[in-house]
């Protein structure tokens, strides 16, 4: 039952994602438009990657109860469900949160909600998808595959299973990516604003992103690591990277294959990011309460409104 109940809890996601399209799409303003599409892709990735995770840790023998899998069976399909309707009520309400800066960094919106049940409740389903579940989802993928080992790119994989090597990496791509995406673009914003400064968090204070970016530059390079890490975790799911059912002249072709195809996903991860530092050093928000209302920019030049 844990395999259903996860994959129920995608399917459901799906459902309310793409019924708020249907119902509200036509009466948005373009920003809200872009804004709805784009968590419809977010939506999307995070039930496929509710259903794969959920289908790794089953192929490992550790989806049932008295598993390290079980926060994962009861937890992450409510808080997905959680962060992604919640989502779609900030849009729907027309107010920013501090964790998506790319909504209100050029004063499309206000950076909070005038509701701060609202503010604290995102905080809380933002805090436990995008740190606590995923990290611990990455914890449970290394158990089920027995370590870090599973990354080495020299390991045989008679000792080394190949579909143990992709799913551990395809983890570990999701997990740096949600960690960067604080470095680079959102920091650890504070929940509730300041009364006299609704600008500013009051609790918990403000941590700036250590190396701030542009983050609509973020964006892109974020949703290419999402996607391959979930690809990785949907081919460690193919029988042909199962000792079992691969001969020695198939394991030999997809070895070289695999490790070659997940070394270059992370040698373009690499340097697309040091350009989006290169091309957004010195950026500040308007508005951003250690930069006043003036926008510090490097360079001047058209951006699309892709927003998450």
């Amino acid at each position: 039952w844990p395999l259903y109940w996860i994959t129920g809890g995608s399917l459901l996601t799906l459902f309310f994602s793409y019924g708020w399209l249907a119902r509200f799409y036509e009466s948005y303003d373009t920003h809200q438009q872009t804004r709805l599409r784009n968590t419809h892709w977010q939506d999307k990735i995070l039930a496929f990657f509710g259903v794969v995770l959920g289908w790794t840790l089953h192929k490992a023998g550790h989806l049932a109860p008295r598993t390290v899998g079980v926060p994962i069976i009861y937890l992450l399909p409510l808080v997905t469900l959680w962060f992604t309707l919640e989502t779609k009520l900030l849009n729907h309400w027309q107010v920013g949160t501090p964790f998506h800066p790319s909504w209100w960094m050029e004063g499309d919106l206000p950076r909070f909600s005038p509701n701060n049940w609202v503010n604290v409740s995102f905080g809380l389903a933002t805090g436990l998808m995008t740190i606590v579940l995923t990290t611990f989802a990455f914890y449970a993928v290394c158990v089920a595959v027995g370590g870090f080992h599973a990354l080495s790119f020299t390991a045989h994989p008679d000792l080394t299973p190949l579909w143990q090597f992709a799913v551990l990496h395809g983890m570990t791509m999701i997990l740096q990516s949600g960690l960067w995406m604080i470095v680079a673009s959102s920091g650890v914003p504070g929940w509730v604003p300041a009364v006299n400064q609704k600008d500013q968090a009051a609790f918990p204070p403000d941590l700036e992103a250590p190396l701030q970016a542009h983050p609509r530059d973020c964006i892109a390079v974020h949703k290419f690591e999402l996607l391959v890490g979930n690809l990785l975790l949907l081919v460690g799911l193919a029988p042909l990277l199962d000792r079992d059912y691969a001969t020695a002249t198939t394991t030999a072709i997809t070895n070289y294959t695999l490790k070659t195809v997940v070394g270059v996903a992370w040698m373009v991860s690499l340097v697309w990011k040091v350009r989006v530092h290169m091309q957004g050093w010195g950026y500040q928000y308007i508005g951003d309460p250690s930069g006043g209302i003036v926008q510090q920019k490097k360079r001047e030049r058209n951006r699309s409104k892709t927003t998450i």
